[in-house]
C-alpha cells in the first residue's frame, strides 16, 4: 500500500518526505494533546520504521561511512531523548515513550542490527542457543503480545522491572503459543 509512494523520486526525496510526514504526526498529536494511552496504541510513531524497512528490502543491510555516522547520530538522539529532553514540543509529542521517535530509529535499524548479526553468528554456533532462538522465533508474536499487557499492567521503569518483563514475556508468550496451537489444533 505505502511501496507506491515509497518509489517515487530519488532516495534523498524519500528521507526528507519520510521525516516530514513523520514530523508532521508529532506537531499534530502536540497541538491536540493526544491522550498518552492513545499515542502508545496508534503505529504513527513507527511509520518512520516502515521507510528503513522499505530500504532495507531495497538495499539490506548497508553499513558504510554515511551508515554508521547516521546510526551514531541516531543513538546521541536515543541519549538526549532519554536523559536530557524536558519538553520539545511541539517538535517531538512529550510523552513518557522518549526514545519511541523517528530520529532514533536509525540506530536500530542499521547499527544494532549489524552488531546483532555479528552476536548471533558467533552464539547461533553454540547448539542449545541455537535452539532456543528457533523455539522463540516461532512465538516472537505472542511474545510481543504479552509484553504490551505487561507494560500496560504494570507501568514501571527500572532495571529489575525491566527484567522481569522481559523474562515474564518471554514465558508467558511460549506459553501462549502454545496453548494457542493446541487450541487451533482441536479445532481441526
Amino acid at each position: 500500500m505505502i511501496q507506491p509512494i515509497l518509489k517515487k523520486g530519488s532516495r534523498i526525496k524519500q528521507v526528507v518526505f519520510a521525516i516530514a510526514i513523520c514530523e508532521t504526526f508529532e506537531i499534530i498529536c502536540s497541538a491536540i494533546e493526544m491522550p498518552e494511552y492513545l499515542y502508545r496504541l496508534l503505529m504513527i510513531r513507527y511509520l518512520f520504521l516502515i521507510f528503513l524497512a522499505y530500504m532495507w528490502v531495497r538495499n539490506g543491510i548497508v553499513l558504510n561511512t554515511t551508515t554508521l555516522i547516521l546510526s551514531l547520530i541516531s543513538l546521541a538522539a536515543i541519549i538526549y531523548f532519554e536523559y536530557f529532553s524536558v519538553n520539545d514540543e511541539p517538535w517531538f509529542f512529550n510523552t513518557s515513550w522518549k526514545f519511541h521517535r523517528w530520529p532514533c530509529y536509525y540506530y536500530v535499524s542499521s547499527l544494532l542490527c549489524y552488531i546483532l548479526f555479528i552476536v548471533y553468528q558467533k552464539i547461533s554456533k553454540i547448539d542449545a542457543i541455537n535452539r532456543a532462538i528457533r523455539i522463540l522465533a516461532k512465538c516472537s508474536y505472542e511474545i510481543f503480545l504479552v509484553q504490551m499487557v505487561l507494560i500496560a499492567l504494570f507501568p514501571n521503569y527500572g532495571l529489575v522491572w525491566m527484567i522481569v518483563i522481559v523474562l515474564s514475556s518471554i514465558a508467558g508468550g511460549y506459553l501462549f503459543n502454545k496453548w494457542y496451537g493446541i487450541l487451533a489444533a482441536k479445532q481441526f
